[in-house]
């Protein structure tokens, strides 16, 4: 046997070896970006979006996609993907330096979707719910991941059916959108997905608070793993 064969052999032994600690789980990023007209500026999104990109390694996907509502001159859509990248994860075959560099690449073509994104035409409604569960869906065909979603947007759902800024967000307007949103299969699937929200404000403390409460409780009944703690205007780590 000769010592790479050798080498070879006891490397197979011990990751096979009984008390060996499991392989890494990867990670599934997805960014939802909600660029209304209300939003004066995107510092915001960018911060959070450098925390996310510095934790993007190899064995990981992103997808960067927008919440739509009504965009003047054009078909009105509810949610439109920008990209869709992963990056193979390192193997003991690979260069590690050339392993780096094209792991460099990639974050930089993902942070210029993202970048691409925010220039796109702004809305003038924001379509949160439906745009939730068709990221939701995603999730739920990628399994093999552990699932992060980012909402950047101020959260403030403005659709045909819901108008944020202008309702007083009760419990029992909560529990009403709740029960609608089961009765007409429009909940995102969302199960273990670990959940930020980024960007939120209104125009005033109280109309905050009501909102939060409201996606507090609905993203739980998503099935996410979601607490007031990652709501806020910005991002401070991703666990």
């Amino acid at each position: 046997m000769t010592r790479r064969e050798f080498l070879a052999t006891a490397a197979v032994a011990a990751w096979t070896r009984p008390g060996t600690p499991a392989k890494p789980q990867h990670s599934f990023y997805s960014a939802l970006i909600d660029t209304p007209l209300t939003i004066v500026n995107f510092e915001g999104y960018r911060n959070a979006w450098r925390t996310t990109e510095n934790h993007f390694q190899g064995g990981d996907r992103m997808v960067i996609a927008l919440v739509k509502g009504q965009v003047p001159h054009q078909p009105s859509t509810t949610f439109r993907k920008i990209d869709d990248c992963q990056l193979a994860p390192a193997s003991w075959k690979d260069n590690g330096l050339m392993f780096e560099k094209h792991l460099k690449e990639i974050r930089g073509h993902l942070r210029s979707s993202f970048e691409k994104a925010l220039c796109e035409p702004r809305s003038t409604q924001t379509e949160l719910i439906r745009s939730l569960k068709e990221a939701g869906k995603f999730f739920a065909a990628d399994r093999e991941r552990k699932g992060t979603l980012l909402i950047l947007s101020d959260m403030l759902e403005d659709s045909e059916e819901y108008k944020f800024s202008r309702t007083r967000i009760t419990p029992q307007f909560i529990e009403n959108v709740l029960a609608e949103t089961r009765q007409n299969q429009r909940m995102a699937s969302l199960q273990g997905v670990q959940v930020y929200v980024i960007g939120a404000s209104a125009a005033t403390e109280a109309k905050a608070d009501e909102v939060e409460k409201f996606w507090v409780a609905y993203l739980q009944a998503c099935g996410s793993s979601f607490g007031a703690e990652n709501y806020g205007s910005s991002l401070i780590q991703i666990d």
